[in-house]
């Protein structure tokens, strides 16, 4: 994902459920005193599974401010663009709401997560402002 659209990562905070919350949305934290909508990052890339979570990823989206729900975070680092290139054809159909492109770093297959795209596209719902009553 965009380093730009990295807010920080931290340990994970409280989260509220709220009524008729998508299965993918875990609830709502307090982060930097703004509640904050969390999602399941394995929900999101459509892995199942009672993940344990270690970490939050705070992102800057369109909506507002997203955190993800991650097992673990191995590291930030800048690559260059020009380390992916295009998916391979046989893949563009496989994940393409999630994967844009596909490179390597070192012997470490790396994948280029559109995850602001999926986050807003699965959370528009939730993100949308509402309309004053």
């Amino acid at each position: 994902m965009p380093l730009a659209a990295l807010r920080e990562v931290m340990r994970p905070l409280p989260a509220e459920t709220l009524p008729d919350m998508p299965p993918f949305l875990i609830g709502v934290a307090r982060i930097r005193g703004e509640p904050v909508p969390v999602a399941d990052a394995g929900a999101l890339l459509g892995e199942g599974g009672a993940p344990a979570f270690t970490r939050y990823v705070s992102l800057r989206s369109g909506g507002g401010a997203v955190a993800l729900a991650v097992e673990s975070v191995l590291g930030v680092r800048e690559i260059a663009p020009d380390a992916f290139g295009r998916l391979p054809r046989l893949l563009r159909g496989a994940g393409r709401d999630v994967v844009s492109a596909i490179g390597s770093l070192d012997s470490d297959l790396l994948n280029l997560l559109e995850l602001g795209r999926t986050v807003t596209g699965r959370m528009r719902g939730v993100l949308a402002p509402e309309a004053p009553r």
